[in-house]
């Protein structure tokens, strides 16, 4: 009975052990895995070694409860080793577990603030969900309650930020350490941007911190600059056109927002986006990207990116279709009189946006001017380059 009572507890301990009942900084998800097998190797040979001894001290008519106790402690200890190894960092960063219980009863407690969120990895996150009706005055309040919580020595030496979301939309705005004493009227912001797309998530990021896996926050860092990046992702039913009826919008009623850099998408995830770094795009260009959008040209996804041009990819493999496209989009182009960087290339990753690459282009056509080449235009590009390129 007794050694029965010590194999319930060495299956249940380490579940009990391993609950998300802790703070901030005190679990350590990396470790988990590894922590929890050492728990269980230790359990499974000490139950084991106790019940082969026990089975045969038993048969012999010997005394089973010392072999019980060892079972015993081999279970307690196997636990605790492995609840220590879930604890080993070589982070000497202050333990943040109070403050993280400060900051959800703060800021849960606040009108407007439907539930507090906070994460702790390698930068401090705070989630903030409010309320469907919450004010943009309620968004400010919270904003200076996180800025005065977190205005205390034992964050001088983390990173972190603060997301918050509306209701159950997924649209949010997310402010880092150095944005936080401009964080106000960038969330006041946001709020109206949320109100003039009701129905497009909105996603605004503002000098946020992206803490890689090796080297220090102070070597790694990548704060955004200025107003930060804002992206609008329509509704599902919302096609090419709506890109630039979007932005017609924002350039009309967030004037002040011109210097962000903007993307506005369809909703499919090879669909189209209009990127523009710093500045809104002129009527030009969205009469060209008006144009550039035809229902008869084969499936494909399609980035008019301000810098680096316009970036197409069929969705499928022919090459036949990359041609196809290549030469209507390039006399469109043309006919716009606008010099843009043309290329039709297989784009890297489940998300077409941004994520393409030089090495799988099918070609690369700068209308009016030159491309600089690292290679000889091959059969398919070569016309192209003859009739469309200025060198």
């Amino acid at each position: 009975m007794g050694f029965f009572v010590v194999a319930v507890l060495g299956v249940f301990g380490p579940l009990v052990v391993y609950t998300k009942a802790c703070f901030a900084l005190e679990c350590r998800e990396a470790m988990a895995p590894f922590a929890l097998g050492v728990t269980w190797v230790g359990v499974g040979i000490s139950l084991l070694v106790a019940g082969i001894m026990l089975y045969v001290d038993g048969r012999d008519g010997g005394p089973w409860l010392g072999w019980a106790g060892i079972a015993l402690i081999g279970v307690l200890v196997s636990t605790v080793l492995g609840w220590g190894a879930q604890h080993v960092t070589m982070d000497d960063r202050p333990v943040l577990s109070h403050e993280s219980r400060d900051i959800r009863t703060v800021l849960g407690a606040m009108p407007g603030v439907e539930r507090v969120g906070t994460e702790v990895g390698r930068t401090f996150a705070t989630l903030v969900v409010l309320t469907a009706a919450a004010t943009a005055e309620q968004a400010e309040a919270v904003v200076a309650a996180f800025r005065n919580q977190v205005h205390r020595p034992d964050f001088d030496r983390w990173e972190f930020d603060l997301e918050v979301h509306r209701g159950d939309s997924a649209s949010s705005v997310k402010v880092g350490k150095s944005g936080l004493d401009a964080a106000s009227p960038i969330i006041a912001r946001w709020l109206a941007l949320r109100d003039a797309f009701p129905e497009d998530e909105v996603t605004w990021t503002s000098r946020t911190w992206r803490y890689y896996e090796y080297g220090s926050s102070d070597s790694s860092k990548n704060a955004d600059d200025g107003i930060g990046e804002i992206a609008v992702r329509l509704r599902p039913t919302a096609g090419a056109d709506a890109v630039g009826a979007a932005y017609r919008t924002v350039r009309q009623e967030f004037p002040d927002l011109e210097a962000a850099r903007w993307s506005i998408r369809t909703a499919a995830t090879r669909g189209a986006a209009l990127v523009m770094l710093n500045r809104y795009p002129t009527e030009d260009e969205l009469a060209l990207w008006n144009r550039l959008h035809n229902n008869l040209l084969p499936p494909h996804a399609l980035v008019l990116h301000s810098v680096e041009g316009i970036t197409v990819q069929p969705h499928s493999d022919i090459r036949e279709n990359g041609k196809v496209l290549a030469e209507h989009h390039l006399a469109t182009i043309e006919q716009s009189g606008l010099r843009i960087r043309y290329a039709v290339a297989d784009l890297i990753g489940d998300d077409s946006y941004f994520k393409y690459s030089t090495r799988y282009r099918l070609l690369q056509i700068t209308v009016g001017a030159c491309t600089a080449r690292g290679n000889i235009p091959g059969p398919i590009e070569r016309p192209l380059v003859l009739r469309y390129e200025k060198c």
